[in-house]
């Protein structure tokens, strides 16, 4: 159970040290590759409907999972370190929420440089919008509800998980690590999948479907604890953690996803900001729904509020679910 801990550790420490590196070796992108690859074979075989949907999430993970049980054996045929080392690069591959901040920080100086090509360009690289017709408070926005809901699905239900699968571990007497990485790594998979697939398209309607069916399933938990953290950390902060509640309970349910609106309507309450309205995708268009629409629309320096905000609450929840692994270790020590 040690292992447990000892990994989530330095998963966190390495992503707040060096973030999240692109690279052609990624897990992610790895990951992306056995998508498109399995994307590519159902629809040449006429599979390109629910059912294949269904394939598709299924033989993504199924693939993922045995390369990963495979890296483990090997790995821990050589030497304990290495099976620590190859479960440390996995968790912490499986977060990004360092990177997010630092292309928020990003996006944010073209602004202040009044640079708006510059800052359109920037804020592509973490949001799938039509960013050619953003204009700057469309632009403060679309980095603010991107920072916000990749508290949740890049780095909030990874630890959920972690946690979920060290304690399936432990309660099925098998090792807790093994579990715990590897419903990480899961996590991670389907999440890919949804921003691959899950898109209510001609293309994608029913194929991508289940994928999106399934991460809105592993988001829903996680994405309502964390309006509680966030909302902590507003009163940490001084902010108005009052409002981070109202707004949350108002408007989180607003968004056609029913977790993306969590944090982001959290956030909007904390900051009094206004979030939302019309976003266009190169797939499809959402019509005007605003979070926190009482506010006036945010400003620039919004921007380092949210991410000040979303990093002592990543810190507050990597505090708690430590705290849980040590006194799961302890209950396993006892008995």
């Amino acid at each position: 159970m040690y292992n447990c801990l000892t990994v989530f550790a330095f998963a966190l420490l390495l992503d707040f040290l060096i973030g999240d590196p692109a690279y052609s070796l990624h897990p992610t992108r790895i990951i992306g590759k056995i998508i498109k690859l399995f994307e590519s074979i159902l629809e040449k075989a006429g599979i390109f409907n629910l059912f294949g949907g269904i394939l598709l999430v299924l033989f993504v993970l199924l693939t993922v999972l045995f390369f990963y049980l495979a890296g483990v054996f090997l790995s821990v045929t050589i030497n304990a370190y290495i099976y620590l080392l190859v479960n440390i690069f996995i968790v912490y591959s499986s977060i990004a929420l360092k990177d997010m901040e630092q292309h928020a920080e990003s996006v944010y100086e073209a602004l202040c440089e009044k640079n708006i090509d510059k800052a359109r360009k920037r804020v592509s690289m973490i949001v799938g919008r039509d960013v050619n017709r953003l204009d700057e408070t469309g632009i403060i926005k679309a980095v603010i509800e991107s920072v916000s809901e990749n508290f949740i699905d890049g780095f909030f239900a990874v630890l959920f998980w972690y946690f979920i699968g060290c304690f399936a571990g432990y309660m099925l007497h098998k090792e807790p690590l093994i579990f715990a990485a590897a419903f990480s790594l899961s996590y991670r998979a389907v999440n890919t999948m949804d921003s691959m697939v899950g898109y209510k398209n001609k293309r994608y309607a029913y194929f991508g479907r289940f994928a999106a069916k399934l991460d809105d399933f592993a988001n829903f938990i996680p994405a309502r604890l964390s309006i509680i953290f966030i909302c902590l950390s507003a009163a940490i902060l001084k902010k108005d953690s009052a409002g981070c509640l109202k707004t949350a309970k108002k408007d989180r349910l607003k968004h056609p996803s029913p977790n993306s609106a969590c944090a982001e309507s959290a956030v909007a309450g904390v900051l009094n900001i206004k979030l939302g309205g019309k976003i266009i995708y190169p797939h499809t268009t959402i019509d005007e729904v605003y979070l926190g629409e009482q506010f006036s629309n945010p400003q620039i320096e919004d921007i380092r509020k949210t991410t000040n905000l979303i990093m002592v609450s990543a810190a507050l929840s990597s505090i708690v679910f430590m705290t849980l692994i040590f006194l799961l270790n302890q209950e396993c020590l006892w008995r």
